[in-house]
């Protein structure tokens, strides 16, 4: 398995001042891919997951 690694994620904030990781992956022919990384604070269970992630496909720009 080939592992690299690159900065693709910034911290923010939303609206609400909910701190979240944003960035964009580049996946070369498959185009880009922008994401947003949300962490759960509060989860109900404890095999509830730690974090979401919003995922957007952009056109490839060339």
């Amino acid at each position: 398995m080939l592992y690299k690694q690159i900065p693709v994620l910034w911290k923010d904030e939303d609206d609400k001042k909910n701190p979240y990781y944003t960035g964009d992956l580049d996946l070369g022919v498959f185009g880009r891919v922008r994401i947003a990384v949300y962490i759960i604070d509060n989860k109900k269970a404890q095999h509830d997951s730690d974090a979401t992630v919003h995922v957007e496909l952009r056109e490839y720009e060339s």
